[in-house]
């Protein structure tokens, strides 16, 4: 059945029904994001703002997926990343121009300004002024958790994780990125639960299953990364992970013939990955060559160089300390 009038209430403002629904459904198609569905949520996005020019939430959530998408979370990205970037940029300014008293219009900008801009102190005054004008936001409040996860803060993040998910425990995206803080912290055995839980919630998520075979990997446990890894549905993740198990599981092994073939093969977005790859490898000066490719790209990745498990090697050079500067991820 659906709604009477042309126009239904959000907790904004009137839209209209069609666009309502629309919006919906893209909702609900971010919240399963692979590659497939973060697709549909694209479309049915752009469908809504096409009968409803106006309507800021769809720009909102529109901002945030495109993020998504250019990113290369849930795929191989889609071209150049700053230029996607300003493209989510204008989409989640074009929200707060329309609603400016819209939280999930400046979660939308800030979430740019962390990971177009790596600018943390910019995107928390967007995500505080979310929480002012809904103090439980769950979106804007996992952001924050987000940025303090990215920091190192990780007590702090998880009182806020906590309490996002106390407003919205469905959330795939609240529930990934506290089980991230766990696995940054080094408590993969808390990690590795809320993973498995997600799958369970919808088995072709990406990036989950990569995730799991990572803590397998940490605790030496080669052959069950192995298996988890082969399930993972994003190749360029995938391929990621089954070189740091070789580094590991097969030390005679030549890695740098696979490191060369996967930097040949995903190039300057995926330097960070390959930074990653040297690091977890030893080879100290090659991680930092990628690092710094990986600032010029830029690679989206560089957000989580601070508490990037793969990066521990590298940590107490001296040229580290600049690094996190470049980053925004200055003490």
């Amino acid at each position: 059945l659906r709604p009477s009038p042309s126009k239904v209430r959000t907790t904004t403002c009137a839209v209209n029904v069609d666009a309502y629904e629309l919006f919906l459904q893209a909702r609900y198609y971010a919240n399963h994001y692979n590659d497939e569905n973060i697709q549909k949520a694209i479309a049915r996005l752009n469908e809504a703002i096409a009968i409803d020019p106006d309507y800021a939430e769809a720009y909102a959530l529109l901002a945030q997926t495109h993020t998504v998408n250019v990113a290369g979370f849930v795929n191989a990205g889609t071209g150049d990343y700053r230029t996607g970037m300003e493209k989510a940029r204008k989409l989640a300014e074009k929200a707060v121009a329309l609603n400016d008293n819209l939280p999930a219009a400046h979660v939308a900008l800030g979430a740019n300004y962390a990971l177009g801009d790596w600018d943390f102190a910019a995107a928390v005054r967007e995500f505080e002024r979310g929480l002012e004008l809904e103090p439980n936001n769950a979106e804007a409040t996992s952001w924050l958790a987000l940025n303090l996860t990215l920091l190192g803060k990780f007590e702090r993040a998880e009182v806020m994780f906590r309490q996002a998910l106390r407003t919205d425990p469905l959330s795939t995206t609240n529930l990934r990125e506290l089980a991230d803080m766990y696995a940054y912290s080094g408590r993969c055995e808390r990690a590795q639960p809320i993973y498995k839980e997600l799958l369970q919630m919808s088995s072709s998520l990406a990036r989950v299953n990569g995730r799991i075979a990572l803590c397998y990997l940490y605790n030496e446990q080669y052959e069950l990364a192995a298996e988890q890894n082969a399930k993972e549905p994003v190749d360029w993740a995938r391929e990621f992970v089954d070189i740091l198990i070789g580094i590991r599981a097969h030390p005679d092994a030549d890695w740098r013939v696979a490191a060369e073939a996967y930097a040949e093969k995903w190039g300057r977005y995926n330097s960070f990955q390959l930074a990653e790859i040297y690091a977890w490898a030893n080879d100290i000066d090659g991680a930092f060559e990628w690092l710094r490719i990986a600032r010029e790209a830029p690679d989206p990745g560089m957000t989580s160089s601070r508490v990037s498990l793969l990066l521990k090697p590298i940590n107490n050079d001296p040229r580290w300390p600049e690094h996190l500067a470049a980053a925004g991820l200055a003490d």
